[in-house]
């Protein structure tokens, strides 16, 4: 199952199974080029990246997986700058960063909001 969401200006996440890959508007005619895929959500079914969240620079993108970790990743270049394993006790449903950048929240299937 795929999801898709216009998360910023330029990019495009799609959610696969165990991955993310991210899509960039490549010129005119409206062709989309594949620029980067994120890897680093592990553990088969539990690999199912279920949120994502651009920061408000867009130099970040968190995801958030049902492998209850949420990683910080570099869009321009793919890296995985920060992960946080076990951030919940059970699947991670949503992540989302505040307005000026500088909160994350996240919520998981365990009942909890984190900050």
């Amino acid at each position: 199952m795929r999801h898709r969401l216009q998360l910023a200006p330029i990019l495009l996440p799609v959610v696969v199974i165990g991955n993310v890959k991210i899509w960039s508007e490549s010129g005119e005619g409206g062709e989309w080029a594949r620029v980067q895929v994120l890897e680093d959500h592990t553990s088969s079914i539990y690999a199912v990246v279920r949120s994502l969240s651009f920061s408000p620079d867009c130099k970040l993108l968190c995801s958030g997986s049902y492998d209850k970790s949420i990683k910080f990743w570099n869009p321009a270049d793919g890296s995985l700058v920060k992960s946080i394993d076990q951030a919940h006790s059970d699947w991670i449903r949503s992540v989302s960063y505040s307005p000026n950048g500088r909160v994350l929240v996240s919520a998981g299937y365990d009942n909890t909001m984190k900050i």
